[in-house]
């Protein structure tokens, strides 16, 4: 393109300089016509950026993270003259088309219509644009572009992989269990709440005697003295400055909770989220509305949390009544948070789940200091995920 506007420029300053030498017809015919080049090739680029048509859609609009979906675009020439050098190109930050290359270009003769069927792919959870970016216009000679930015960008809602969770053997299923069976002797004696039973509760949980007596299954709401729980403590506060790596990070702990939540939802282990998100928020994961609400959740969390894991645990104080194990998932190790576990959580059996990028001596040493004092803690590192992912 350079090397065309080169030859223009020459063209002109030598017609310019023939006809003021010497005058005439063919002189000036050049003059005016190295002059009219350049201006119909802009004309054309503005007029195909204001009249060429464009349309994408995808297969569906709420995503699964690493799952390629079906993606579609066209572009067409509705005037009666020929369109050449068009270019797509498409946002990479979060997605990419799988196999497409942005370095063709799209020359269309009048009505014809360019149809690309492909698939797209979404590195990372969230609500954001996929899709096209922007197209770049060429005029006939590749004197000049223009880009030409996409209106309608394409948003989409990207949900977290649900994995399995790799270290489920901190929670004692069947100790679980037996515990279960000793509360169902026991709450002939308390005093327990009912509700109308809803698809996917327990049965476990359903209370025969007053089923019996309404005619309907009904299932228990409280469980007096006995502690069941698990509650998962999921650390949203700010990560680092590293925007890749953060992201990265972020969807590591997300999936990380989102793996503990369904390790206990599927086996029926009553358990609960606590996280800030504005504000500190609870809640309960046991029917599947419940768990449908918390995995659509799970791909708007934004790590905006103003709390620190050492704060969270302490507005989870309150519910430690009912509370068995303790599962912080975090990215982070201090010395507040030992201070509350150390001082709040005893008689709680306390997993932190650490999800950092690389190991260095800080670490090492501060996962020393909480193990040496009765603290469970699992590591996890991007470099472990991305293994675990090319296994798949």
């Amino acid at each position: 393109m350079k090397k065309n506007r080169i030859i223009s420029a020459i063209l002109i300053l030598a017609s310019g300089i023939l006809a003021s030498n010497y005058g005439g017809t063919i002189p000036y015919a050049l003059l005016y016509f190295s002059f009219l080049v350049p201006i119909t090739s802009l004309i054309y680029i503005v007029v195909v950026r204001m009249r060429f048509k464009f349309y994408q859609k995808t297969g569906k609009r709420t995503l699964i993270k690493g799952e390629p979906v079906d993606y579609f675009f066209s572009v067409g020439n509705e005037d009666s003259f020929f369109y050449s050098g068009i270019k797509v190109y498409f946002l990479h930050d979060n997605s990419y088309i799988m196999g497409f290359s942005e370095t063709k270009e799209y020359y269309l003769m009048p009505g014809e219509v360019e149809e690309v069927k492909t698939k797209l792919c979404c590195r990372y959870r969230g609500e954001y644009f996929a899709g096209a970016k922007s197209f770049i216009i060429t005029d006939y000679l590749h004197l000049f572009n223009i880009t030409y930015k996409v209106q309608s960008q394409l948003p989409v809602t990207v949900l977290p992989r649900i994995v399995k969770w790799r270290n489920s053997d901190v929670i004692e299923e069947d100790k679980d269990e037996k515990n279960t069976i000793y509360s169902m002797k026991e709450e002939d004696q308390i005093d327990v709440q009912v509700r109308k039973y809803a698809p996917g509760d327990p049965m476990r949980q359903v209370h025969w005697k007053v089923s019996a007596k309404t005619g309907e299954l009904m299932t228990r709401i409280h469980h007096a003295s006995l502690k069941l729980e698990v509650m998962i403590v999921l650390d949203l506060s700010p990560i680092g400055n590293n925007e890749v790596n953060n992201l990265a990070l972020e969807d590591g702990i997300i999936e990380e909770a989102l793996a503990v939540a369904n390790y206990c939802y599927v086996r029926q282990i009553p358990c609960f989220v606590c996280f800030e998100q504005n504000s500190c928020n609870r809640l309960s994961i046991q029917t599947p509305s419940e768990w449908n609400e918390f995995y659509m959740l799970c791909a708007k969390l934004v790590f905006i949390g103003r709390m620190k894991n050492s704060e969270l645990c302490e507005i989870g104080m309150q519910w430690l009544e009912t509370v068995k194990h303790t599962i912080i998932v975090t990215h982070e190790l201090n010395i507040k948070l030992y201070d509350v576990l150390k001082s709040s959580y005893r008689g709680i059996e306390v997993c932190i789940l650490l999800m950092i990028s690389v190991l260095g001596e800080e670490e090492k040493n501060s996962i020393s200091f909480f193990e040496k004092n009765g603290f469970t803690v699992r590591l996890i590192t991007l470099a472990e995920e991305g293994k675990n992912e090319d296994k798949k």
